[in-house]
């Protein structure tokens, strides 16, 4: 997150630039979310470790920053589908 935000991927993004949750904000944020992450996580596992399943931070408005109301947990992959379309 935070390297997409100081545009410091390798990939222009549209997060760059944005506003970024404080670590104790997304540590928390983490604890009360586990259950979903562990169901990803669990999913991921069965799959042998495949990259495209493992759990994913996605922002759920792109016009907006890695802030906590606007993150969720998905997989890379339906993170990365979104922009394919």
């Amino acid at each position: 997150m935070k390297q997409s935000v100081e545009g410091r991927n390798s990939h222009k993004r549209s997060s760059e630039g944005k506003d970024i949750c404080t670590q104790e904000e997304f540590f928390n944020w983490c604890e009360e979310n586990k259950t979903i992450f562990n169901r990803i996580y669990k999913d991921w596992k069965k799959t042998d470790f495949i990259q495209k399943k493992s759990p994913s931070i996605d922002r759920i408005d792109n016009t907006k920053g890695y802030t906590i109301d606007n993150i969720e947990w998905t997989t890379q992959s339906k993170n990365s589908s979104k922009y394919t379309q």
